[in-house]
């Protein structure tokens, strides 16, 4: 679904608007610093492959394992370049899809910039793997993003 969709009655002055912070956004997350290892209250985050080029719908996906007491959490998330929703918004389609919207108005890295300095981020032991995720985004109040989990195991 394209993010830039329905904006045809829009003058070009407001969608080049629109493209400009696309692409800034675009080249902050290029210049930003890689997830690279952070350890926060026991919570162990690698990004394990990351995709760099804007889809059809201005998306970038990263793919990320987060390891916490013993078990490591496989998923991957979406960050949409130019769609925006209302801050602080999270929709769950159902809870077999184990999907997670929100959105707040922050660039992808300053949750890693937020994790590293607050030394205030804790996970209760019995959190799900979906809301250990969601709160991250909220700490570092990334823009328009999506949470899609894909695999839970045990560490032993």
């Amino acid at each position: 679904m394209p993010i830039l969709g329905g904006q045809e009655g829009k003058s070009s002055a407001a969608l080049s608007e629109t493209e400009a912070e696309a692409e800034a956004i675009r080249t902050s997350l290029e210049r930003a610093p890689k997830w690279e290892d952070m350890n926060v209250d026991g919570l162990s985050i690698t990004q394990v492959a990351v995709s760099r080029a804007a889809s059809e719908d201005n998306s970038f996906r990263y793919d990320v394992t987060i390891e916490n007491k013993g078990r490591r959490f496989i998923g991957n998330m979406e960050i949409l370049v130019a769609g925006k929703t209302p801050a602080g918004v999270m929709k769950r389609t159902s809870t077999e899809s184990a999907e997670a919207n929100l959105s707040a108005g922050a660039e992808l890295m300053s949750v890693a910039r937020y994790l590293r300095a607050s030394g205030k981020f804790s996970v209760p032991a019995n959190i799900s793997p979906r809301m250990i995720f969601v709160k991250l985004l909220e700490h570092g109040e990334i823009r328009a993003s999506k949470v899609i989990w894909v695999q839970a195991e045990n560490l032993s």
